[in-house]
């Protein structure tokens, strides 16, 4: 029952998000879906991640991890709107269980390069479901990757929170040395970057590898 009630409220959130208005009618879903298998017990999960466009050259991404217990989720909305060349808005939507939804407001950049990209954002202002502030709670974090020789890609994201009660704290990231197998399929190493304890800026690592499928 547990496996059945979480593959349906997969479908339904992708499903969702596929009817979403599209920029045009050329502009097409794509994403991945990703199983991750942790070295530590009961830490591996699934994940499905969706890339989209909105009117108003609005780019959308949104991933939704499900986890072995079968009762517990969590994922991520981020809409990015490019104002000047490469600096524009972000807002983000935080999900899941044992905790009310996150909405945030902040600032994006991108820094595209030959076989590099790079993405910072700071989101300042966030809201509960109540519209109320969250306190102690303002974000930051990157993203980057690097094309490397033999199909293989190097990348990595992570986040602080910058006002926790203890000061800066690191909150999740990951790092990923990807190779694909063919034009869908990949395996990696994939570490997870977690938080380390209230007010410690520096991650621990917890080893993991992933396979995944891409669809576009």
């Amino acid at each position: 029952m547990k496996k059945r009630l979480r593959n349906i409220t997969a479908g339904v959130m992708a499903g969702a998000i596929s009817l979403l208005p599209m920029k045009n009618a050329n502009a097409q879903l794509s994403g991945s879906m990703e199983a991750i298998k942790s070295f530590k017990p009961k830490q591996s999960y699934i994940r499905p991640c969706f890339f989209y466009d909105l009117p108003a050259n609005i780019k959308g991404f949104t991933f939704l991890e499900f986890y072995q217990d079968g009762n517990s989720f969590f994922g991520r909305t981020k809409l990015t709107k490019e104002v000047v060349k490469g600096i524009g808005l972000r807002s983000d939507i935080i999900h899941g269980t044992g905790f009310p939804n996150n909405y945030g407001l902040g600032l994006n950049v991108d820094i595209p390069g030959k076989n590099v990209f790079t993405n910072f954002y700071l989101t300042p202002f966030l809201v509960d479901n109540k519209l109320k502030k969250v306190e102690n709670k303002v974000l930051s974090g990157y993203f980057a990757s690097i094309k490397l020789p033999f199909d293989m890609q190097l990348s990595s994201f992570g986040e602080w929170n910058l006002n926790g009660k203890n000061g800066v704290e690191w909150t999740y990231g990951e790092l990923n040395l990807e190779k694909k197998l063919n034009k869908n399929l990949s395996v990696s190493y994939n570490p997870a970057l977690k938080n380390k304890g209230a007010g410690k800026p520096i991650p621990r690592l917890e080893h993991r590898i992933t396979a995944k499928y891409t669809f576009k």
